[in-house]
C-alpha cells in the first residue's frame, strides 16, 4: 500500500510540474517588454526557420509553428507527414530558436516532448548535433522542417516566414 501512494505522489508531482512548465508564462501583454524572449537581435544572429523544397506551405503563424516543433501537428496540409529537426539542447542555435520563434524556452519544449513519450501518445523530434548536421538532413529529406543559423544559398532548401 506504502508503494502505491508514494508512486501516487510522484506522478502528481511529475504531472504537475510538466504542466507549469509548458504553460506559456510570459504571454501578459505588459510583461512582454521585460521578457528576455523579446530582446532585440542583431542580423548575424539570427536563427531562420528551414524546410526542404518539398514543403508546399512557406508561410506560418507562431502557434502553426509551436504546434509543428510540439509535435502536435503531424502532417502537413496536402497530408504529407512532418519530419521534424531540431538541435540538442545546449546548442546556442537552438536556444535562440527557441527563445525567439517559439517563443519559450528549451526546456518548455523539453517537456512537451517528454510528455508525448512518457504519456505514450507520440514521440519527439529527430535529434541532431550540429547544424551542419541539419543542413543535410533537411537537404536529404522531403517534407522536413527545422532551423539553420543563417539562409543558405542551397535549392533544396527554403526558408520560411512567420508572423
Amino acid at each position: 500500500m506504502f508503494n502505491f501512494l508514494k508512486f501516487a505522489v510522484n506522478f502528481t508531482l511529475a504531472t504537475l510540474i510538466i504542466l507549469v512548465l509548458t504553460n506559456d508564462v510570459f504571454t501578459v501583454g505588459s510583461a512582454r517588454a521585460e521578457n528576455p524572449l523579446h530582446a532585440p537581435q542583431t542580423l548575424s544572429s539570427l536563427v531562420v526557420l528551414s524546410a526542404n523544397k518539398s514543403v508546399v506551405k512557406n508561410s506560418f503563424t507562431r502557434r502553426e509553428i509551436r504546434a509543428i516543433f510540439t509535435m502536435r501537428l503531424t502532417r502537413w496540409p496536402n497530408g504529407q507527414p512532418i519530419t521534424v529537426f531540431v538541435i540538442n539542447d545546449d546548442n546556442p542555435a537552438h536556444i535562440q530558436f527557441c527563445k525567439n520563434i517559439l517563443n519559450i524556452f528549451p526546456h518548455q519544449l523539453r517537456a512537451a516532448w517528454n510528455k508525448l513519450e512518457f504519456s505514450g501518445t507520440g514521440q519527439g523530434p529527430i535529434e541532431l548535433s550540429s547544424l551542419l548536421e541539419m543542413q543535410q538532413a533537411l537537404i536529404a529529406t522531403p517534407n522536413s522542417i527545422g532551423y539553420l543559423k543563417e539562409n543558405t544559398n542551397d535549392a533544396s532548401l527554403q526558408t520560411l516566414e512567420f508572423r
